[in-house]
């Protein structure tokens, strides 16, 4: 990794009920991506690299575009709200 990063967006996403998605989130414009969970109420599993990780509130994920990752079903989609803040990077 490259000690100048240059973040190019970042989005906080609010994730609550059954049609939650967020593997669309566009990641070809980036190079790496840190993801922070906000706030959760039950939580939810995250595939990477060929690991399930759960990350807990104030914790955060930090990936590459091309390692792979995929959020998996969503807990008790109709009660379970999580917000997630991702900030995303290119190396210059």
């Amino acid at each position: 990794m490259n000690d100048s990063l240059i973040p190019t967006w970042q989005c906080l996403n609010i994730h609550a009920g059954p049609q939650t998605a967020p593997n669309d989130l566009p990641t070809e414009d980036c190079d790496y991506v840190v993801s922070v969970v906000a706030y959760q109420k039950l939580g939810w599993d995250v595939e990477l690299g060929g690991d399930t990780l759960s990350p807990s509130e104030n914790e955060g994920l930090f990936f590459t575009r091309d390692q792979g990752h995929k959020y998996l079903e969503f807990q008790d989609p109709f009660n379970n709200v999580v917000a997630n803040a991702f900030f995303f990077f290119v190396q210059p």
